[in-house]
């Protein structure tokens, strides 16, 4: 059995060189877990894993930051962002299907010396 893989708790990322966009000044990128709706919002705005990133960032970031100061980021600072939402691809562990799959496929397994029990 595979241990549990806790979910990423919201992560901060301090700007070296704070970027100003209008009246704002963004000195910090907070993220979180994105949901299914903002992961496909995030999706059709970009064509590329970078775009989707850069969209997830703008969409989930607690202090609502722009797009156009996402895209004003270091980009080492992006990759770890980017490392942060690989955490949250698929399913944590243990997955609930392929521990009722395995369940199911070791009650249907012959028992020494006798039938296969029937499947449910």
């Amino acid at each position: 059995m595979t241990d549990w893989t806790a979910v990423p708790e919201p992560v901060t990322w301090t700007i070296r060189k704070p970027i100003t966009f209008g009246p704002v000044t963004y000195d910090r990128v907070t993220l979180r877990s994105p949901t299914g709706a903002e992961v496909l919002e995030a999706m059709k705005a970009g064509a590329s894993n970078t775009a989707v990133v850069h969209q997830l960032i703008a969409i989930v970031s607690a202090e609502k930051v722009p797009l156009d100061v996402v895209q004003a980021l270091p980009d080492w600072q992006l990759g770890q962002m980017a490392d942060y939402f690989e955490d949250f691809a698929g399913n944590p562990a243990p997955d609930p299907l392929e521990q009722w799959r395995a369940a199911r496929k070791a009650a249907a397994a012959p028992a020494p010396g006798g039938d296969p029990a029937p499947a449910s």
